[in-house]
């Protein structure tokens, strides 16, 4: 787990590392939004992109599919200065899947496109991540630089 302050002129960063972060979300899964539930999470970053994948859950899900459906997603990581959090917004390149028998099924394309553009947007902002501390106080901007989350504070 890497954890690394840097200076920079009068501001200063804090980089996390994807798995700092993913070992921090599990702690803040699983959680119901809008009546769907997103449990085992994971966060990842690949290519300087950041990922979020998850397992979602919901009385309709279970209807038409008797099972929880997985989900991955890019995503663009915003700090919320209230509760000092890093959140999930922006999903793009949603993926959604559910296996049967061991095999990935494309049957359901319609139902996943439906999640896509109509249900998963208004799931934002999800938060992922709970950091209190000192840094906290004055951070400026979240993003990802050389594979981290890079969090620059004034």
């Amino acid at each position: 787990m890497t954890l690394t302050l840097l200076m920079v002129s009068s501001a200063s960063a804090l980089t996390l590392s994807a798995r700092v972060v993913d070992a921090g979300v599990s702690l803040m899964f699983p959680k119901t939004i809008k009546k769907i539930e997103i449990s085992e999470p994971k966060v990842d970053i690949k290519d300087n992109k950041a990922l979020f994948c998850a397992f979602l859950n919901n009385t309709l899900i279970q209807t038409v599919f008797q099972q929880k459906v997985y989900m991955c997603s890019k995503f663009v990581p915003a700090w919320n200065t209230k509760t000092k959090e890093i959140m999930i917004t922006k999903m793009t390149d949603i993926q959604l899947t559910v296996q049967q028998g061991g095999q990935k099924q494309d049957k359901w394309n319609g139902f996943f496109k439906l999640l896509e553009t109509d249900v998963l947007p208004q799931l934002e902002p999800i938060p992922i991540y709970k950091m209190d501390n000192m840094f906290t106080q004055s951070v400026k901007s979240i993003g990802i630089i050389d594979n981290q989350f890079n969090i620059v504070t004034n």
